[in-house]
C-alpha cells in the first residue's frame, strides 16, 4: 500500500475497508499490538477513526493519525492530510497547508 494515486490503489484500500467493517474491532487490537512492524499504522487507524469503524467516528482523531503518518512519511498519510485542510475534516480549512501536504505526497510517488 505504499504508492497509491492510481485508481485501483483507492479502491483498493476502500474496499479493504469496507470488507472488514464487521471485523473492526479485531483488526484495531491486532494493529495495536505491534504498532512499529505495521506499514501504514497510523494511516489505517485515522480510517477506523475517520470512518467509525470499531470506534466511535472522529474526524478530529483522524486528522490527528495523518498527521502522525506524515511524520513517517507516509505517502498515503500525506494525502489524507491534503484533503483535511482542503475540507476542513478534523481540522480548520487550509489551503495552502493543503497543498503543501497534496506536493509532498506527489514528490514522494
Amino acid at each position: 500500500m505504499h504508492k497509491s494515486g492510481t485508481k485501483n490503489s483507492k479502491e483498493g484500500y476502500e474496499n479493504w475497508f469496507e470488507e472488514n467493517k464487521p471485523n473492526s474491532k479485531n483488526i484495531l487490537s491486532f494493529l495495536k499490538k505491534d504498532t512499529e512492524k505495521v506499514k501504514n499504522y497510523e494511516f489505517l487507524v485515522g480510517n477506523f477513526h475517520q470512518r467509525g469503524y470499531g470506534v466511535r467516528k472522529n474526524d478530529t482523531k483522524y486528522f490527528k493519525w495523518m498527521e502522525k503518518g506524515t511524520h513517517k512519511d507516509d505517502i498515503l498519510a500525506y494525502f489524507e492530510l491534503s484533503k483535511c485542510y482542503f475540507t476542513g475534516r478534523g481540522v480548520e480549512k487550509d489551503n495552502e497547508k493543503a497543498y503543501e501536504s497534496l506536493r509532498r505526497s506527489i514528490r514522494m510517488y
